[in-house]
């Protein structure tokens, strides 16, 4: 993974006014497509049409985190060795290629053991299926060290199954403590560009959005197999074949909301309203089903046309997806519960903390 390197913002830039153009030239996703009353339509002007300061991502010393794609249970293979939360496959025709959110809170950390302990909380695109060509995520990570004091950082990665060893990106100026609310969206910008953002929920001010713009590493692209909101114990050694994770420290509950991912196919662009009973099927729907019943599962805010309900961005919900809880040499550490259709919680279920 690479930053691309875009000058930032100038001082007073609004997107909501900007040209494409101009979001493009300074690393800005682009205004969805189609229905100003979709959820992702809405996530959009919530972020962007605000009167707010944005900067572009300050890259920190490359860290010792080392993120890597799910590794089943060598125990019990419906489990995993080194994540735990909740993945979402695409449905039939509908990759998700557009956009990933999630907003959840900073944990607070206590050890849990021995060795070196780390923990990362992220969203990401593609990683959870087995052919995955990368995996573009984007969260946070925190750590106990030999006095039992933890410490956080914000990071970005864009890994390739043919180099899975390179460390995650930390971003220096997106400062996180225990107890913060963040937001963090993926945007997908093109199958080998792609945009992070970063923003605090905790206080009335929201802070600055910091923006990270991403270019994919050499061979690897957007496939849009699946994606993901994960609690993650990073790999510390060991090789591809057989990695070596790190103890999971004790966190306290990780409540992640506003889980959602975007799909944009050709098929749903060219749909005609006579086609509205394959629509639905894909979605899930059984038949019969209603015009409103599918609106709401979009989350579209009505009134909404057929036409333009089908012709919009597909929504898939944390809700929709598995939960994956994970182990450490067969013992549970780390479980998923789903809170609704766009909200989940991780526990910590492992040796009591030290």
């Amino acid at each position: 993974m690479s930053l691309a390197l875009l000058p930032a913002p100038p001082t007073g830039f609004r997107p909501a006014i900007a040209t494409e153009a101009e979001l493009a030239r300074y690393g800005f996703p682009p205004r969805p497509p189609h229905a100003a009353g979709a959820r992702i339509g809405r996530m959009w002007a919530e972020t962007f049409e605000r009167d707010a300061p944005f900067t572009v991502a300050q890259l920190a010393k490359a860290s010792y985190l080392v993120s890597q794609p799910r590794q089943p249970s060598i125990v019990n293979g419906d489990n995993s060795e080194n994540w735990s939360g909740v993945v979402v496959r695409y449905r039939a025709g509908d990759p998700i290629n557009l956009a990933i959110a999630g907003t959840w809170n900073v944990p607070s950390l206590a050890s849990a053991g021995a060795g070196t302990q780390l923990i990362g909380i992220w969203i990401g695109l593609d990683g959870s299926a087995a052919d995955t060509l990368g995996l573009l995520q984007a969260g946070i990570a925190g750590s106990i060290d030999a006095s039992g004091t933890a410490s956080y950082f914000a990071w970005s990665e864009w890994l390739s199954a043919a180099d899975p060893i390179q460390p995650a990106q930390p971003i220096s100026n997106f400062p996180i403590a225990a107890g913060d609310v963040i937001e963090i969206q993926i945007w997908v910008t093109s199958s080998t560009t792609a945009s992070v953002v970063m923003q605090k929920l905790s206080s009335a001010s929201r802070g600055a959005l910091v923006v990270v713009p991403l270019i994919a590493p050499s061979g690897v692209r957007v496939v849009g197999n699946d994606a993901e909101w994960i609690v993650e114990r990073p790999k510390v050694g060991g090789s591809a074949e057989n990695p070596v994770f790190a103890t999971l420290p004790s966190y306290s509950t990780v409540n992640f909301t506003h889980a959602a991912a975007w799909s944009q196919s050709a098929g749903n662009i060219s749909m005609s309203p006579a086609s509205f009973g394959s629509f639905a099927l894909r979605l899930g729907f059984a038949a019969p089903v209603s015009a409103r019943a599918v609106a709401a599962s979009l989350d579209f805010t009505p009134p909404i046309s057929l036409q333009e309900m089908m012709s919009e961005t597909a929504v898939m919900f944390a809700g929709f997806g598995e939960t994956l809880a994970m182990e450490e040499n067969g013992t549970l550490v780390s479980v998923a519960n789903n809170q609704g259709l766009d909200a989940f919680r991780c526990d910590y279920v492992g040796p009591a903390a030290q």
